[in-house]
Protein backbone atom coordinates (compact mmCIF):
# COMPACT_ATOMS: atom_id res chain seq x y z
CA UNK A 1 0.00 0.00 0.00
CA UNK A 2 1.27 3.72 -0.82
CA UNK A 3 2.06 6.37 1.97
CA UNK A 4 -0.36 8.76 3.37
CA UNK A 5 0.36 10.82 6.03
CA UNK A 6 -2.62 12.78 7.69
CA UNK A 7 -1.52 16.00 9.94
CA UNK A 8 -3.97 16.21 12.64
CA UNK A 9 -5.27 19.28 11.35
CA UNK A 10 -5.82 17.36 7.61
CA UNK A 11 -7.43 14.51 9.80
CA UNK A 12 -10.19 16.49 11.89
CA UNK A 13 -10.85 18.85 8.06
CA UNK A 14 -11.28 15.57 6.78
CA UNK A 15 -13.38 13.93 9.41
CA UNK A 16 -15.49 17.35 9.73
CA UNK A 17 -15.86 17.45 5.54
CA UNK A 18 -15.45 14.29 4.78
CA UNK A 19 -17.25 11.76 6.98
CA UNK A 20 -19.91 14.16 7.93
CA UNK A 21 -20.65 14.83 4.10
CA UNK A 22 -20.75 10.71 3.39
CA UNK A 23 -24.10 10.69 2.68
CA UNK A 24 -24.46 13.64 0.29
CA UNK A 25 -21.27 12.81 -1.79
CA UNK A 26 -22.44 11.94 -5.17
CA UNK A 27 -21.48 8.40 -6.74
CA UNK A 28 -19.28 8.64 -10.15
CA UNK A 29 -21.41 5.49 -11.19
CA UNK A 30 -25.21 8.13 -11.00
CA UNK A 31 -25.26 11.02 -13.14
CA UNK A 32 -29.05 12.10 -12.06
CA UNK A 33 -29.19 13.87 -8.66
CA UNK A 34 -32.27 12.35 -7.90
CA UNK A 35 -30.51 8.78 -8.05
CA UNK A 36 -27.89 9.23 -5.20
CA UNK A 37 -28.29 6.41 -2.92
CA UNK A 38 -29.32 6.57 0.80
CA UNK A 39 -26.38 5.83 2.79
CA UNK A 40 -26.05 5.93 6.51
CA UNK A 41 -23.05 5.07 8.90
CA UNK A 42 -22.95 4.59 12.30
CA UNK A 43 -19.99 6.06 14.06
CA UNK A 44 -19.32 5.27 17.84
CA UNK A 45 -16.86 6.01 20.69
CA UNK A 46 -17.30 5.04 24.30
CA UNK A 47 -17.72 6.65 27.67
CA UNK A 48 -19.50 9.77 26.38
CA UNK A 49 -18.39 13.50 25.73
CA UNK A 50 -18.31 16.86 27.53
CA UNK A 51 -22.29 17.30 27.75
CA UNK A 52 -20.99 21.20 28.35
CA UNK A 53 -18.72 21.44 25.78
CA UNK A 54 -20.81 19.57 23.08
CA UNK A 55 -23.95 20.75 22.69
CA UNK A 56 -24.02 23.98 19.63
CA UNK A 57 -26.17 27.23 21.12
CA UNK A 58 -29.64 27.81 20.25
CA UNK A 59 -28.69 30.11 16.91
CA UNK A 60 -27.15 26.21 16.12
CA UNK A 61 -23.81 27.64 15.59
CA UNK A 62 -21.69 24.68 15.55
CA UNK A 63 -18.51 26.90 16.09
CA UNK A 64 -19.65 27.51 19.27
CA UNK A 65 -19.28 24.24 20.76
CA UNK A 66 -15.73 23.02 20.86
CA UNK A 67 -15.96 19.45 20.55
CA UNK A 68 -18.41 19.90 16.84
CA UNK A 69 -16.61 22.99 15.25
CA UNK A 70 -14.74 20.85 13.27
CA UNK A 71 -18.49 20.24 11.68
CA UNK A 72 -19.17 24.20 11.08
CA UNK A 73 -18.87 24.52 7.15
CA UNK A 74 -21.67 21.82 6.43
CA UNK A 75 -23.73 22.99 9.34
CA UNK A 76 -26.70 23.52 6.71
CA UNK A 77 -26.19 19.77 6.26
CA UNK A 78 -26.17 18.57 10.09
CA UNK A 79 -29.03 17.61 12.58
CA UNK A 80 -27.52 17.20 15.85
CA UNK A 81 -30.15 15.52 18.29
CA UNK A 82 -30.75 15.10 21.88
CA UNK A 83 -32.91 13.62 24.16
CA UNK A 84 -32.80 9.90 23.09
CA UNK A 85 -32.81 7.39 26.20
CA UNK A 86 -30.98 4.39 25.64
CA UNK A 87 -33.42 2.57 28.34
CA UNK A 88 -32.57 -1.08 27.48
CA UNK A 89 -29.15 -0.66 29.07
CA UNK A 90 -30.47 0.55 32.45
CA UNK A 91 -33.26 -2.17 33.11
CA UNK A 92 -32.57 -4.86 35.42
CA UNK A 93 -30.76 -7.61 36.00
CA UNK A 94 -28.26 -5.76 33.29
CA UNK A 95 -26.29 -3.69 35.08
CA UNK A 96 -25.97 -0.24 34.46
CA UNK A 97 -22.27 -0.11 33.07
CA UNK A 98 -19.98 0.49 30.02
CA UNK A 99 -21.03 -3.60 28.28
CA UNK A 100 -24.33 -3.47 28.88
CA UNK A 101 -24.44 0.41 26.91
CA UNK A 102 -22.41 -1.46 24.14
CA UNK A 103 -24.96 -4.59 23.58
CA UNK A 104 -28.23 -2.10 23.37
CA UNK A 105 -26.44 0.88 21.53
CA UNK A 106 -27.95 -0.54 18.11
CA UNK A 107 -30.63 -2.68 19.39
CA UNK A 108 -32.49 -1.30 22.19
CA UNK A 109 -33.23 -4.32 23.82
CA UNK A 110 -31.22 -6.68 26.59
CA UNK A 111 -27.87 -7.57 26.03
CA UNK A 112 -27.30 -11.19 26.84
CA UNK A 113 -24.79 -11.56 29.82
CA UNK A 114 -22.76 -14.38 29.52
CA UNK A 115 -19.91 -13.79 31.85
CA UNK A 116 -18.31 -10.50 33.88
CA UNK A 117 -18.70 -7.21 31.54
CA UNK A 118 -19.57 -9.01 28.67
CA UNK A 119 -22.48 -9.31 26.60
CA UNK A 120 -24.16 -10.94 23.73
CA UNK A 121 -26.32 -8.85 21.47
CA UNK A 122 -29.61 -9.52 22.30
CA UNK A 123 -31.28 -9.16 18.71
CA UNK A 124 -31.16 -7.75 15.05
CA UNK A 125 -29.18 -4.65 14.99
CA UNK A 126 -30.43 -1.53 13.29
CA UNK A 127 -28.01 -1.12 11.12
CA UNK A 128 -28.76 -5.04 9.84
CA UNK A 129 -32.38 -3.99 9.48
CA UNK A 130 -31.76 -0.39 7.86
CA UNK A 131 -29.20 -2.96 4.98
CA UNK A 132 -32.24 -5.72 4.63
CA UNK A 133 -34.60 -2.46 3.90
CA UNK A 134 -32.13 -0.90 1.14
CA UNK A 135 -31.62 -4.28 -0.16
CA UNK A 136 -29.02 -2.16 -2.52
CA UNK A 137 -28.09 -5.55 -4.13
CA UNK A 138 -23.92 -3.75 -3.20
CA UNK A 139 -21.07 -6.04 -2.99
CA UNK A 140 -21.23 -5.40 0.67
CA UNK A 141 -24.36 -5.94 2.90
CA UNK A 142 -23.04 -3.47 5.76
CA UNK A 143 -19.18 -3.17 6.74
CA UNK A 144 -17.91 -3.00 10.14
CA UNK A 145 -14.82 -1.23 10.95
CA UNK A 146 -13.22 -0.51 14.19
CA UNK A 147 -10.12 0.95 15.63
CA UNK A 148 -8.04 -0.94 18.95
CA UNK A 149 -11.27 -2.85 19.81
CA UNK A 150 -11.21 -6.05 21.72
CA UNK A 151 -13.52 -8.18 23.89
CA UNK A 152 -17.27 -8.77 23.92
CA UNK A 153 -18.03 -4.67 24.15
CA UNK A 154 -16.39 -4.24 20.90
CA UNK A 155 -19.28 -5.81 18.91
CA UNK A 156 -22.17 -3.63 18.57
CA UNK A 157 -23.97 -5.31 15.46
CA UNK A 158 -25.85 -8.10 15.20
CA UNK A 159 -27.85 -10.37 12.39
CA UNK A 160 -30.07 -12.21 15.30
CA UNK A 161 -29.21 -12.54 19.22
CA UNK A 162 -26.25 -14.75 19.61
CA UNK A 163 -24.95 -14.28 15.63
CA UNK A 164 -22.67 -11.01 16.70
CA UNK A 165 -20.68 -9.04 13.54
CA UNK A 166 -17.23 -8.89 14.31
CA UNK A 167 -15.44 -5.14 13.14
CA UNK A 168 -12.16 -5.43 11.13
CA UNK A 169 -9.72 -3.98 13.29
CA UNK A 170 -6.73 -4.46 10.83
CA UNK A 171 -6.69 -1.85 8.75
CA UNK A 172 -4.55 -4.18 5.82
CA UNK A 173 -6.84 -7.08 6.03
CA UNK A 174 -9.83 -4.88 5.67
CA UNK A 175 -8.71 -2.98 2.98
CA UNK A 176 -7.72 -6.77 1.15
CA UNK A 177 -10.71 -7.97 1.53
CA UNK A 178 -12.93 -4.87 0.50
CA UNK A 179 -11.28 -3.27 -2.22
CA UNK A 180 -10.01 -7.39 -3.56
CA UNK A 181 -12.02 -7.34 -6.55
CA UNK A 182 -11.55 -3.14 -7.43
CA UNK A 183 -7.46 -4.51 -7.66
CA UNK A 184 -8.60 -7.46 -10.41
CA UNK A 185 -8.51 -7.02 -14.01
CA UNK A 186 -11.98 -8.27 -15.35
CA UNK A 187 -10.34 -12.08 -16.41
CA UNK A 188 -8.96 -12.62 -12.71
CA UNK A 189 -12.46 -10.73 -11.34
CA UNK A 190 -14.42 -13.34 -13.60
CA UNK A 191 -12.57 -16.33 -11.81
CA UNK A 192 -12.04 -15.22 -8.19
CA UNK A 193 -16.54 -15.07 -8.88
CA UNK A 194 -16.50 -18.35 -10.13
CA UNK A 195 -14.63 -19.79 -7.57
CA UNK A 196 -16.56 -17.98 -4.56
CA UNK A 197 -19.61 -19.31 -6.34
CA UNK A 198 -18.34 -22.91 -6.41
CA UNK A 199 -17.61 -23.08 -3.01
CA UNK A 200 -21.15 -21.19 -1.61
CA UNK A 201 -23.26 -23.82 -4.26
CA UNK A 202 -20.82 -26.42 -1.70
CA UNK A 203 -21.88 -24.92 1.12
CA UNK A 204 -25.25 -24.55 0.01
CA UNK A 205 -26.04 -28.30 -0.53
CA UNK A 206 -24.96 -29.14 2.63
CA UNK A 207 -26.68 -27.09 5.06
CA UNK A 208 -29.80 -27.77 3.16
CA UNK A 209 -29.10 -31.64 3.96
CA UNK A 210 -27.93 -30.43 7.33
CA UNK A 211 -31.83 -28.85 7.63
CA UNK A 212 -33.27 -32.20 7.66
CA UNK A 213 -32.17 -33.40 10.82
CA UNK A 214 -32.84 -30.10 12.89
CA UNK A 215 -35.49 -29.14 14.73
CA UNK A 216 -36.91 -25.64 16.60
CA UNK A 217 -34.56 -22.84 17.28
CA UNK A 218 -31.63 -24.90 16.02
CA UNK A 219 -33.24 -25.44 12.46
CA UNK A 220 -34.14 -21.65 12.14
CA UNK A 221 -30.90 -20.23 13.01
CA UNK A 222 -29.44 -22.78 10.08
CA UNK A 223 -32.29 -21.28 8.30
CA UNK A 224 -31.04 -18.10 8.85
CA UNK A 225 -27.99 -18.82 7.61
CA UNK A 226 -29.01 -19.95 4.66
CA UNK A 227 -30.85 -16.66 4.02
CA UNK A 228 -27.11 -15.30 4.39
CA UNK A 229 -25.20 -17.34 2.21
CA UNK A 230 -27.93 -17.25 -0.58
CA UNK A 231 -27.90 -13.43 -0.34
CA UNK A 232 -24.05 -13.63 -0.58
CA UNK A 233 -24.04 -15.62 -3.89
CA UNK A 234 -26.74 -12.69 -5.43
CA UNK A 235 -23.88 -9.97 -4.20
CA UNK A 236 -21.22 -11.39 -5.90
CA UNK A 237 -22.47 -10.29 -9.21
CA UNK A 238 -22.19 -6.61 -7.05
CA UNK A 239 -19.77 -4.14 -9.06
CA UNK A 240 -18.19 -0.80 -7.91
CA UNK A 241 -19.06 2.10 -9.16
CA UNK A 242 -17.75 3.54 -12.24
CA UNK A 243 -14.91 5.73 -11.58
CA UNK A 244 -14.07 3.85 -8.48
CA UNK A 245 -10.58 4.60 -6.79
CA UNK A 246 -8.52 2.75 -4.21
CA UNK A 247 -7.67 4.62 -1.34
CA UNK A 248 -3.40 5.19 -0.44
CA UNK A 249 -2.77 3.70 3.39
CA UNK A 250 0.85 3.80 4.87
CA UNK A 251 1.70 0.37 6.48
CA UNK A 252 1.18 0.86 10.04
CA UNK A 253 0.31 -1.56 13.04
CA UNK A 254 -3.27 -1.58 13.36
CA UNK A 255 -2.76 -3.07 17.04
CA UNK A 256 -0.37 -0.70 18.59
CA UNK A 257 -1.38 1.72 20.99
CA UNK A 258 1.03 4.17 18.97
CA UNK A 259 -0.63 3.97 15.74
CA UNK A 260 -4.13 4.80 17.18
CA UNK A 261 -4.66 8.28 15.45
CA UNK A 262 -3.45 6.66 11.76
CA UNK A 263 -5.86 3.52 12.87
CA UNK A 264 -8.68 5.88 13.08
CA UNK A 265 -7.61 8.00 10.08
CA UNK A 266 -7.44 4.75 7.68
CA UNK A 267 -10.33 2.92 8.34
CA UNK A 268 -12.58 6.14 7.84
CA UNK A 269 -10.19 6.46 4.69
CA UNK A 270 -11.37 2.72 3.57
CA UNK A 271 -14.86 3.60 4.52
CA UNK A 272 -15.31 6.43 2.92
CA UNK A 273 -13.67 4.77 -0.45
CA UNK A 274 -16.08 1.83 -0.32
CA UNK A 275 -19.29 4.14 0.13
CA UNK A 276 -17.41 6.17 -3.21
CA UNK A 277 -17.41 3.11 -4.68
CA UNK A 278 -20.96 2.28 -4.01
CA UNK A 279 -19.52 -1.42 -2.53
CA UNK A 280 -21.98 -0.84 0.46
CA UNK A 281 -24.17 1.45 2.01
CA UNK A 282 -24.66 0.72 5.16
CA UNK A 283 -21.28 0.96 7.68
CA UNK A 284 -20.35 0.99 11.42
CA UNK A 285 -17.22 2.57 12.88
CA UNK A 286 -16.14 2.15 16.29
CA UNK A 287 -13.32 4.08 17.31
CA UNK A 288 -12.39 2.62 20.69
CA UNK A 289 -9.10 3.10 22.49
CA UNK A 290 -10.43 2.96 25.55
CA UNK A 291 -7.23 2.26 27.47
CA UNK A 292 -4.66 4.25 25.50
CA UNK A 293 -2.87 7.53 25.77
CA UNK A 294 -3.07 10.57 23.08
CA UNK A 295 0.40 12.12 22.75
CA UNK A 296 -0.24 13.16 19.13
CA UNK A 297 -2.88 16.20 21.27
CA UNK A 298 -0.45 16.72 23.27
CA UNK A 299 -2.75 14.14 26.35
CA UNK A 300 -1.30 11.65 28.48
CA UNK A 301 -4.34 10.29 30.24
CA UNK A 302 -6.66 7.61 28.58
CA UNK A 303 -9.76 7.85 26.85
CA UNK A 304 -11.84 6.14 29.57
CA UNK A 305 -9.51 7.85 32.27
CA UNK A 306 -9.80 11.29 30.93
CA UNK A 307 -13.62 10.20 31.08
CA UNK A 308 -14.33 9.36 34.87
CA UNK A 309 -11.66 12.83 35.27
CA UNK A 310 -9.14 10.15 37.17
CA UNK A 311 -6.51 11.07 34.78
CA UNK A 312 -7.22 14.52 33.33
CA UNK A 313 -9.45 17.74 33.30
CA UNK A 314 -12.71 18.41 31.75
CA UNK A 315 -10.51 20.29 28.81
CA UNK A 316 -8.66 17.04 27.70
CA UNK A 317 -12.07 15.60 27.32
CA UNK A 318 -12.74 18.37 25.25
CA UNK A 319 -9.64 18.22 22.92
CA UNK A 320 -9.98 14.54 22.67
CA UNK A 321 -13.77 14.92 21.68
CA UNK A 322 -13.06 17.58 19.14
CA UNK A 323 -10.67 15.42 17.93
CA UNK A 324 -12.57 12.58 17.23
Amino acid sequence: MSILRPSRRNFLAGLGAGAAALPFVPLPAHADPADYPKRIVFFITPNGTVMDEFWPDEAFDLAASPILAPLDPLRERIIVMRGLDNAAAQTAPVPKDHWPDNCTLLTGRQGIIRGDQTCDVGGMSLDQHIGDGLDAGTRFHSLHLSALSYGGDSVLSARAAYEPITPQSDTRSAFESIFAEVMLDPFGLAQLRARRGSVLDNVTTELHALECELTGSYREKLQRHLEAVEKLELSLTGAAGVGCTLPTLEDIDSSAADDYDRTCAQQLTIMGHALACDLTRVGTVLLYGNKIGHPWLGLDGSHHGIAHGSEGVTADGTTREGWL
